[in-house]
């Protein structure tokens, strides 16, 4: 059943008590993360609890449906509702879950967690329209958007936030809701005991995506240049640049590409869509967008936010030297828009 995803909260608990599963997807990995935790938290607060959570990577299922229908028939011994939690969750899934809603007689869960799902995608189509499955589409946020969920999220830390400020972080942050948390937690800390985010505060802890250095390294990856990618890398390396920083506001910059695309596809008019971006393109920086939106496709797009994410991941890891896992990383996204740009 097709649910909206303001509806969540709100349903919560009749999904947990009255449906057999859900399904969480979309290009809005940061919320498909923040909805399907809630979800499972409601159901099984613990997962290190054997008996009532098991998990399973969707990328391997193919191969293993047998397993995924055993484990939703499985009882728990010692009480309590089961749930079996598929990460990645592709169409290799479809047959069992089909399976497990129609013909399954158990109380277990099954909450899935995919990517961007194509409208005729089997898994999504399944979800969509059976009656006891919950699917929530998880879309990148509406420049709006931004705004409210900043200061609401500020809000509930007990952090105001003026106007001024809050604009600033609506054209800088990202269009990605778990890097706008992460931006947003450490901004928190920056400003430490403080009630008042101030201006200075947001532009000293938040990446600023106008800087020539990273404009022309981002038209580097999108053109496939190496060379002037590697010379703009070793420039803000010099330059102090935070590995992490410098991802996320290339991450930023393929959100709004996949953004636009989304809304293309949809029906919306080219013209309109780039008119809906914030901050609005300038005729200097609208033509090289509208060349990478015909060269970098959905599927490219989708891709390309995953390596980023990786990246971001592993950066955080101790056993990574960060300068080294970014630049495989662009390395590999540069040779992405290479191969791109000559199909053109």
């Amino acid at each position: 059943m097709k649910l909206k995803t303001y509806q969540f909260e709100g349903m919560i608990s009749k999904i947990s008590s009255s449906y057999k599963g859900a399904l969480f997807f979309g290009p809005d990995e940061g919320q498909v993360e923040d909805l399907a935790d809630k979800m499972r938290v409601f159901i099984v607060p613990d997962k290190k609890d054997a008996f009532l959570y098991a998990a399973f990577d969707g990328t391997k299922m193919k191969d293993r449906v047998s397993d995924f229908n055993a484990e939703a028939a499985a009882i728990s011994l010692l009480g309590g509702r089961r749930l079996i939690e598929v990460r990645d969750a592709s169409e290799d899934i479809t047959e069992g879950v089909s399976y497990f809603l129609d013909h399954q007689e158990t109380d277990t869960f099954v909450l899935l967690k995919a990517g961007n799902l194509k409208k005729n995608s089997s898994l999504r189509v399944l979800c969509e329209d059976h009656p006891k499955m919950a699917c929530f589409a998880c879309y990148l946020p509406e420049e709006k958007e931004i705004g409210p969920f900043v200061e609401d999220f500020l809000r509930q830390k007990g952090v105001r936030i003026d106007f001024e400020t809050k604009a600033y972080l609506e054209k800088h942050i990202g269009l990605n809701r778990s890097i706008i948390k992460a931006e947003l937690e450490k901004l928190l800390i920056y400003i430490g005991d403080k009630k008042t985010v101030s201006l200075a505060d947001a532009e000293a802890s938040i990446g600023d995506v106008s800087s020539s250095s990273i404009e022309s390294l981002i038209n580097g990856i999108m053109q496939g240049d190496h060379f002037l990618v590697q010379t703009k890398f070793d420039i803000l390396q010099r330059e102090g640049e935070s590995e992490v920083s410098l991802l996320r506001i290339i991450s930023g910059y393929f959100q709004k590409l996949l953004l636009t695309s989304s809304r293309i596809h949809s029906g919306m008019d080219r013209q309109t869509a780039y008119k809906k971006l914030y901050p609005p393109l300038n005729f200097k920086t609208k033509p090289v967008f509208e060349r990478n939106l015909s060269v970098w496709g959905e599927e490219a797009l989708t891709r390309a936010l995953a390596l980023l994410s990786d990246a971001e991941i592993q950066c955080k890891n101790s056993a990574f030297e960060m300068g080294t896992v970014v630049s495989h990383a662009l390395l590999l996204l540069t040779q992405a828009g290479k191969n791109l740009s000559k199909r053109r």
